[in-house]
């Protein structure tokens, strides 16, 4: 069971949360970058996205909050419903 802490942090972190794997994999995809290139924008090791676009694990709220900013500092927008999830790119 998490701790307290670790509970509050991931609500505070939540609206981050909504990310799943097929958007980052597509929205890097779009940017044409590689798993390499997102880990340098985000900060987040190579090794965590490419368990997370497999489904091996899912990264810490913290680590999906950067990779979140990272593809949108990029003009990556995402759209996520119940139902549905999508991705966009802005262009500039």
């Amino acid at each position: 069971m998490p701790s307290t802490d670790t509970t509050r942090r991931r609500r505070e972190l939540a609206p981050w949360i909504d990310l799943s794997a097929d958007q980052c994999r597509a929205a890097r995809r779009l940017l044409g970058w590689t798993q390499n290139d997102l880990a340098a924008a985000s900060g987040v090791c190579r090794k965590t996205i490419g368990n997370f676009e497999r489904g091996a694990c899912a990264p810490y709220p913290s680590s999906l909050k950067a990779l979140r900013e990272a593809l949108q500092s990029a003009g990556v927008t995402f759209a996520t419903s119940r139902k549905k999830h999508g991705i966009a790119c802005l262009e500039a």
